[in-house]
């Protein structure tokens, strides 16, 4: 496990704080001290649930609830030795002379647990419903870097035309810091090209824009701004992505949704195909379950390439908890040979409870000034969203070039 925390917010409003996992170091297992560790933001992936403390201090042994927060079903508990502080006396208070008692314990866990971890782990199968079958493999961490070329923010459609929201690519879940002022006024009376799905672009002034400030683990929001779309919206009104660089160039993408019958039929089943041939389903939970393509969209990487963008996904229809897989990937092939196949050049995968996964969607393609043609996409959860961008590599395949800060609450 990875060794960050976690806030969050259990019943009855009371704040979690974080517990570090343990550090091992020479056979020996610490854990830092839980009463005086700080808060970090509730949009870290990897988090570590442990109750809030009051002010009594005492020792003992307790366990750590670890999950991911792309695979909420997936629970592992360990054990680790605590110095903490108690609140409304959940756990009792324990004296001086239990604290001394207590040790020779303490020291006989830890060494135990050291032998075990020099042992070879079993390899064993889970059961077909076990919560492990359910959680899938995540998407890859994605480097945080921005491509300085295509400006210093980034404009993301908000409720209208006209409105958008203004995203400081500067800044990733891991880099933010507590407190951080962001203004997007300067922007008001620069023009800004806006870019559809269709490949259009159209050059806009700013109204108006505003700031945001972000404090703590409050719920943050990226400013937004007043764009000028004006009477004629022909080539505005179906906008998805904005830049301050005029230099930027849309790539046309063809939906699924347009093509003809025979068409989109083949392309359905190509996706099917691809999806069905990924060599890491490890989930059993979904196996025999048929894919249904959410979205799909050809398009243009590079002459004489047709690429493919979409999104297919799996449904598992329990009444209490239903699950879902998603398979967000994308391929290509030659236009040369007019019946070669596609080949998958990038794919992320993403189960668990329906109402809480996150998803992936495609809102442009886009080649930027550093002659990088990227995909920009949107990662929406159920009370988070980031924006990312995935870029194609001069080998052919494609990664996770910068993922923005997660936003919401």
């Amino acid at each position: 496990m990875a060794a960050c925390g976690c806030t969050g917010t259990c019943t009855g409003g009371s704040p979690w704080r974080i517990w570090y996992p343990p550090i091992v170091s020479d056979c020996w297992t610490t854990v830092a001290k839980l009463g005086s560790l700080p808060s970090v933001s509730n949009t870290n992936r990897s988090r570590i649930r442990a109750r809030a403390f009051g002010v009594t201090p005492g020792i003992g042994i307790s366990s750590v609830d670890f999950f991911l927060r792309a695979e909420p079903t997936r629970v592992v508990r360990r054990f680790a030795v605590v110095d903490a502080r108690i609140e409304h006396e959940k756990i009792g208070r324990m004296s001086a002379a239990c604290r001394v008692a207590m040790q020779p314990l303490v020291l006989v866990v830890l060494l135990a647990s050291c032998e075990r971890s020099r042992q070879a782990a079993p390899t064993r199968a889970a059961p077909p419903n076990a919560a492990e079958s359910v959680a899938t493999q995540p998407a890859p961490a994605p480097a945080a870097q921005w491509d300085s070329s295509a400006g210093p923010v980034v404009l993301a459609r908000g409720a209208s035309a006209a409105n958008a929201w203004v995203v400081f690519p500067d800044y990733s879940d891991s880099t933010v810091p507590d407190t951080l002022q962001l203004d997007a006024s300067t922007l008001r009376g620069d023009s800004v090209s806006l870019v559809s799905r269709d490949g259009a672009v159209a050059r806009v002034p700013v109204i108006s824009a505003g700031s945001k400030e972000w404090a703590g683990d409050e719920c943050v929001e990226w400013p937004t701004a007043t764009l000028g779309i004006g009477r004629d919206t022909t080539r505005s009104a179906g906008w998805t992505v904005g830049f301050v660089d005029q230099h930027v160039s849309a790539v046309r993408l063809d939906s699924l949704d347009g093509m003809s019958g025979t068409d989109s039929a083949r392309l359905a089943a190509d996706l099917t195909r691809l999806a069905s041939a990924l060599p890491d389903d490890t989930s059993r939970t979904f196996r025999g379950i048929p894919f249904s393509v959410r979205y799909a969209y050809r398009f243009e990487p590079v002459p004489g390439t047709e690429g493919v963008v979409a999104d297919l996904v799996r449904r598992l229809n329990q009444e209490a908890s239903p699950l879902e897989q998603h398979t967000f990937l994308i391929g290509e092939r030659s236009t040369a040979t007019p019946d070669a196949a596609f080949h998958v050049t990038y794919h992320e995968r993403a189960g668990g409870l329906e109402e809480v996964i996150e998803t992936t969607d495609v809102l442009a393609a886009v080649r930027l000034p550093s002659a990088h043609l990227g995909l920009f996409v949107l990662r929406e959860g159920q009370d988070t969203n980031a924006y990312a961008l995935i870029e194609r590599q001069s080998d052919g395949s494609w990664r996770v070039r910068w993922t923005s800060v997660h936003t919401g609450c």
